[in-house]
């Protein structure tokens, strides 16, 4: 699961025993939630690893098993083919959060604060969540988090 917002690759799925009927059926459970989009595999690990270095770059890891999933696309790839395509990451020009429902939101958005400033970035957080504190007008209220 790859988060072009700002996260990056959130889950990676590293099963080299997986047969063709595993994958069939993850896939259908995951269409039956989402709207999957058949691609190139070649464009598929440019949009991965784009995902994964945009999210570096604002001080986000991968999943421990981004690394050994990504091998499932070999080293066979035409790139060439993908070259010319262009992925944006974040939105309009920004990192875009979205916070998921297993997301620390509040270590996320002090993260990028402390990065980016206040107005660098957009998000959006449950509105029902009392547990969330942030005072976005101090970038540095909490330099304890990491």
């Amino acid at each position: 699961m790859a988060d072009l917002g700002c996260l990056g690759i959130k889950y990676a799925l590293a099963a080299p025993e997986m047969t063709e009927t595993d994958l069939k059926r993850i896939l259908a459970e995951l269409g039956a939630q989402h709207d999957l989009i058949e691609c190139n595999p070649a464009f598929a690990l440019k949009l991965l690893d784009g995902a994964f270095e945009y999210a570096k770059e604002l001080g986000f890891q991968p999943d421990p098993d981004y690394f050994a999933a990504k091998q499932i696309f070999g080293s066979d790839l035409d790139h060439d083919s993908v070259a010319d395509q262009e992925i944006d990451y974040g939105l309009n020009g920004k990192p875009f959060f979205v916070a998921g429902p297993y997301d620390d939101a509040e270590t996320i958005v002090n993260r990028l604060t402390r990065k980016l400033g206040p107005d660098g970035f957009n998000f959006i957080v449950p509105a029902f969540d009392d547990d969330i504190e942030m005072d976005l007008d101090d970038p540095d209220y909490d330099e304890d988090l990491v």
